[in-house]
C-alpha cells in the first residue's frame, strides 16, 4: 500500500494577472448570456480602435485596451480579410482569445504518452513548447500520473522554466 502520497505541482496565479482580469472585468466575457442577438452582425469592415472599445463595452461591459485591444483588432482583421462578418458570438470568441494571448508567456503541452506494463514501472514522455522552443523529457514513477508529473518537472528544471514567479 502506498503510504506517502506525492505532492502535485501547484500553479499560483500572478497578482498582476489577477488584477488585470478583475480590473478589466474579463470575467464578464465568459459569462455573457447566449441569445438570439449572437447572430447580429457587429462589423462588416475593419473598425477603428475606438469603435472596437465601444462595442466591446456595450456588448460585454468590458474595458479593453493595450495589447488586448491590438490582439482583438488583429483577429477581427483576420476574420474580415477572409470575407466573414463579425457577429456578436464571433466577437466574444475573439475577445476571449485575445485576452488569453495577451497574458504571460505559456508553456504548451504538445504531446504526452504513458507506457504502463504489468510488472514494470510506468514510463511517461512529455513534449512541451515555450517561446518556440520544444522540450522533450521522460519520467519514471510508481504510478502513471506520478511518472507524467516527473517528466513535466524534469523538462521544466532542465530548461530553467518556471510555472510561476518567485
Amino acid at each position: 500500500m502506498l503510504k506517502v502520497l506525492p505532492a502535485c505541482p501547484v500553479v499560483d496565479a500572478l497578482d498582476s494577472e489577477v488584477d488585470r482580469f478583475l480590473d478589466k472585468k474579463y470575467y464578464q466575457i465568459s459569462s455573457a448570456p447566449v441569445n438570439a442577438d449572437d447572430k447580429r452582425v457587429l462589423f462588416e469592415k475593419v473598425p477603428e480602435d475606438l469603435l472596437i472599445v465601444k462595442v466591446v463595452k456595450k456588448e460585454f461591459d468590458v474595458d479593453i485596451a493595450g495589447s488586448d485591444l491590438s490582439n482583438t483588432k488583429e483577429q477581427i482583421v483576420s476574420f474580415i480579410s477572409r470575407g466573414k462578418n463579425i457577429k456578436r458570438a464571433d466577437l466574444q470568441m475573439i475577445v476571449e482569445k485575445s485576452i488569453r494571448k495577451g497574458g504571460k508567456k505559456t508553456i504548451k503541452v504538445i504531446d504526452f504518452s504513458l507506457n504502463i506494463e504489468r510488472n514494470k514501472q510506468p514510463v511517461a514522455s512529455i513534449e512541451l513548447e515555450h517561446e518556440g522552443e520544444v522540450y522533450k523529457e521522460n519520467g519514471y514513477r510508481v504510478g502513471p500520473v506520478d511518472a507524467l508529473i516527473k517528466a513535466f518537472q524534469k523538462a521544466l528544471s532542465k530548461n530553467n522554466l518556471k510555472l510561476c514567479a518567485d
